[in-house]
């Protein structure tokens, strides 16, 4: 799978109901599918782990089909997480990093 790949799908499964939903963490990547720190690779990893596999293994007909992940899939991207390269900073964040800066010394 490529970091884009793994973007695409990530952004699929991702989850933010309320402040602190522990889904969020999939919505932390571009298309590069680099992981911020060790600390977003385990939160990502552990959320796989829970709740997107509970709702894989739910047999509940009611729910969309399409938006049920499945197993393979979501071995796939927890295989993908594990070898992730963790984020270099870049031109670009930095960039918006210390614009962002810019604007609150002014």
């Amino acid at each position: 799978m490529t970091g884009e790949q793994f973007w695409l799908k990530a952004a699929q499964r991702g989850s933010y109901m309320t402040a602190g939903d522990p889904g969020a963490c999939l919505y932390g990547f571009d298309e590069r599918g680099e992981v911020q720190s060790e600390e977003h690779r385990a939160a990502c990893i552990r959320y796989l782990n829970t709740s997107c596999r509970a709702i894989a293994k739910r047999a509940d007909d009611d729910q969309d089909v399409l938006c049920r992940p499945n197993e393979h899939e979501i071995e796939d991207l927890i295989a993908y997480l594990r070898t992730a390269p963790i984020w270099q900073q870049s031109y670009s964040r930095s960039y918006f990093r210390n614009a962002s800066n810019r604007s609150k010394s002014t």
